[in-house]
This record gives structure tokens, sequence and C-alpha cells, in this order.
């Protein structure tokens, strides 16, 4: 009977990764992660701002609707508040005006700290009446600290848009 190292076999050899491949591979994805991290980070920021402004479109939409269709009987609004202490936020309430409205009735939205939101009217709210029209036209503006605007534009008629 012939042995299997006769036979051409070899029981000693093994495969497996040179330390060089192994290196190569950990400097490949080195690069990677060195490219794919700022991408990351700006889409992380764009997502943050549109997500900010969709929900407020939404919200200034909603006091529009709920004044509209004569929701307990009152007119219905936005109001944008910057507390020293507290984050910024915005709510949405039911009453003539920010400072008149009914306690306990509104839902209040924080922004993030990153964003900034500036109007082009000196009222810190807008109303709107019993047919839908506002009580301040203009537009508001948020911006994230590091980089991108968005603006959302609200008209005569009540017509609430991103622009």
């Amino acid at each position: 009977m012939k042995s299997l190292a006769t036979c051409g076999g070899n029981l000693n050899k093994t495969r497996a990764f040179t330390f060089i491949e192994l290196l190569l591979v950990l400097g490949i994805a080195a690069v990677v992660g060195v490219v794919v991290t700022p991408l990351y980070g700006n889409l992380k920021v764009t997502t943050d701002l549109n997500e900010e402004t969709s929900q407020l479109v939404a919200t200034i939409r909603l006091a529009r609707e709920r004044a509209l269709g004569g929701w307990h009987g009152a007119r219905h609004g936005v109001c944008f508040e910057f507390p020293a202490n507290l984050p910024p936020h915005y709510l949405i309430y039911e009453g003539a005006s920010c400072a008149t409205r009914v306690m306990g009735a509104e839902r209040t939205v924080d922004l993030s700290l990153a964003i900034n939101l500036t109007t082009s009217w000196p009222a810190t709210d807008i109303n709107f009446n019993p047919i839908g029209l506002p009580s301040a036209t203009g537009t508001i503006t948020l911006t994230h600290q590091t980089t991108g605007t968005r603006q959302i534009e609200i008209n005569d008629l009540g017509r609430v848009a991103e622009i």
C-alpha cells in the first residue's frame, strides 16, 4: 500500500490569508470609512431639516383646517416661542391669539437645538379666521447650524407651501 506522501498528497500544507492580505483589506476598509463618514453626516443634517420643515408645514395646515372646519367654534393658530432655558418650540393652539389661547388645548412641538427659526412678520404667531385667512403672511425660514436652509411661505389666502 502506498503512503499519502508518495501519492503526491501533503497533509501539512494548509490554506490561509497572509498578513499582507489582511493589512490590504483593513486599509481598503479604512479608506471607505473615511470617504463615507462625511456623506452620512450631510445626509443626516438634510434629513433632520426636511423633517422639521415638513412637520411645521403640517402643523400650520392643521391650524388652518381647524379654523375652516369651525372646530370648537374658535379660531386656531400656531405660536413660536423661544424660552431662555428650553429648546425653541412652536405650538398649535385654539383661540384668537397665542396670548388668549385656550390653555390645555395646545400641542407643543420642540425644535432641534441645531435649527434656528425666523419669520418675516413681527408677531410670534399666525392665526387663521373661520374662512381660513391668516393674520400674517410671509416667509418662515428654518436654518440648520451647520448647513442648509428651508423656507415656508404663507400667502394672503392661507396657502402654506414649502418654497
